[in-house]
């Protein structure tokens, strides 16, 4: 195995991520705006 290329000999690393979806805000403060499928998250 090469040496490591991590500081202290580290062997992997983590990536700790959040996805905040706000739909909910726009439609707690617009509820005609739930009619609106552009709105919403695509993919």
């Amino acid at each position: 195995m090469e040496d490591s290329l991590w500081p202290d000999d580290a062997r992997c690393c983590v990536c700790l991520t959040f996805d905040l979806d706000a739909e909910w805000v726009f439609m707690g403060n617009n509820p005609e705006v739930a009619e609106m499928p552009r709105r919403y998250s695509q993919g």
